[in-house]
């Protein structure tokens, strides 16, 4: 019994040791703000999401899908924008919530915490491109505008 928990000790170790850190590391809060919203709002394509570890990527209009982030104060509001097939220059528009980028001591940690007490894991940022955890879903983004 006492080698199986140093055995599941030393699994959740090497686990906990192999994460990858969230990349750029040392980036303040408000940074991951700008990153995400621009100066005004930004829109983020979804290039591939993740499911399981089966990828699947937009094939058509159908499948096309865009976040879009608005800054408001000190947060940032949430929309998932699908494609209108019929009329490619609109969308149609679902407010997911909104949500503050987590800090200890004004630096970023790893998560976008929603005020219904929900969060994304944003694994990377830059200005190219941005990988989010929601759930069991990975998603590859890159700005639109």
């Amino acid at each position: 019994m006492k080698q199986t928990s140093i055995i599941l000790g030393l699994a959740v170790l090497l686990l906990i040791g192999c994460a990858e850190p969230f990349t750029p590391e040392g980036l303040y809060d408000y940074q991951i703000a700008r990153l995400l919203t621009g100066e005004n709002s930004k829109t983020w394509a979804v290039n591939s999401e993740i499911i399981n570890g089966s990828s699947q990527s937009p094939q058509n209009c159908a499948d096309s899908s865009f976040y879009y982030f608005q800054p408001l104060g000190d947060s940032i509001d949430a929309h998932l924008l699908l494609q209108n097939c019929i009329n490619i220059n609109t969308y149609d528009s679902s407010y997911i919530g909104r949500f503050l980028p987590s800090s200890e001591e004004l630096v970023f940690t790893d998560s976008l915490n929603f005020s219904n007490g929900e969060f994304w894991i944003l694994v990377n940022i830059t200005s190219e491109e941005a990988t989010i955890i929601d759930g069991e879903s990975t998603f590859l983004l890159s700005p639109v505008n």
